[in-house]
């Protein structure tokens, strides 16, 4: 069984990837963007022809989407293997099969899941589901406030953090029917750490004692060596179970918030992206995140004024390389520089 992960940054996924490849019958390793670039699933030919391929996203702290074979290492694997590996490959599908089949032999391990967790997946989630039959996307979901928070500390500019969120998430809302999607919550996760891993397994029909969970996930010499844990994060080194939620909130980021509180997806990003246009507002309710304790009307702050420079610049990055590829026209670009858009009154 093949299960992605994706989900916005700074959401947990790593913790979730370190515990999930503790299982003794599962794998997870670094990042690939294996499920990440829309032209693996829609013209594997043509990648076979062409590795280096890439492809737009909807992401906005990002550009173009590659295979990161930077990482094949830690899979085991290397360009001459990994190259085998397309040629024998005839389809998509196939090609995951027996990479994560080298991947088990590699680790040593009899495997009946394999789990790749690239925050990025999310984009492709529906893809996913519709070309892994059997598999299952599973997605975490974390407090937005925090995520932007996480995101400032990454040096990503102001318009760029608040966004990401409402972007990134709102295909997973697109998603919230489909009954092979499974969601957690990093809050919940980082609680009852084993119990929700267990309750994981049991939605894929595996059932396993979670009380050794966590002994595993701290003897884990694989995930503490390959995996990359960010000096910007607030628990930044592993075997550690900690609450990264646990921050300060200041005028700063309640201004940034009462943006996000009006923000809603562009009609004209969402046409290019083949997103909704979900509203900020939409999403949270949805996955139970308040903050009247914060803000007791919409309109107490003044929204923070985020653009700036350097989103410009991203922004800008981003729609060139699409432009390059022959995946977006000109006249898309407002649609670019402003994903976004703000709702004049929010009830």
């Amino acid at each position: 069984m093949i299960i992605a992960i994706g989900n916005a940054p700074s959401s947990g996924s790593t913790l979730l990837a370190d515990l999930l490849d503790s299982l003794p019958f599962s794998v997870c390793g670094p990042e690939l963007n294996l499920f990440s670039l829309n032209k693996y699933f829609s013209d594997f030919e043509k990648v076979k022809q062409n590795h280096s391929l890439s492809s737009k996203s909807a992401l906005i702290y990002q550009g173009r989407q590659r295979l990161l074979t930077e990482y094949l290492r830690a899979y085991g694997l290397n360009q001459k293997k990994i190259n085998a590996i397309y040629d024998e490959s005839a389809t998509f599908v196939d090609f995951c099969h027996k990479l994560f089949e080298a991947f088990a032999k590699f680790r040593g391990k009899e495997c009946q899941v394999f789990f790749e967790k690239t925050p990025q997946n999310i984009h492709c989630a529906r893809a996913f589901l519709d070309t892994f039959e059997d598999g299952f996307f599973l997605h975490i979901v974390r407090n937005p406030l925090l995520v932007y928070k996480s995101l400032i500390r990454r040096n990503l500019p102001p318009y760029i953090a608040a966004n990401t969120w409402l972007i990134d998430v709102s295909r997973a809302y697109q998603l919230r029917n489909n009954p092979r999607l499974i969601e957690v919550k990093y809050e919940t996760l980082v609680q009852e750490p084993a119990e929700t891993i267990g309750k994981i397994l049991k939605k894929i029909g595996i059932d396993f004692e979670p009380g050794r969970i966590i002994d595993l996930y701290k003897s884990n010499q694989y995930r503490k060596k390959n995996c990359v844990k960010l000096d910007t994060w607030e628990i930044s080194k592993y075997g550690i179970l900690g609450n990264a939620n646990k921050k300060t909130i200041t005028n700063v980021d309640l201004k940034a918030l009462a943006y996000m509180l009006k923000s809603k997806i562009s009609q004209r990003y969402a046409n290019i992206f083949d997103l909704d246009s979900a509203s900020f507002k939409d999403l949270i309710q949805h996955y139970g995140y308040g903050f009247d304790n914060l803000i007791s009307k919409n309109d107490a702050l003044p929204s923070l004024k985020l653009f700036n420079t350097k989103a410009l610049q991203l922004l800008v990055r981003k729609f060139l390389g699409d432009v390059k590829f022959g995946e977006c026209r000109l006249v898309d670009i407002l649609a670019y520089l402003r994903p976004v858009e703000l709702q004049s009154c929010v009830v």
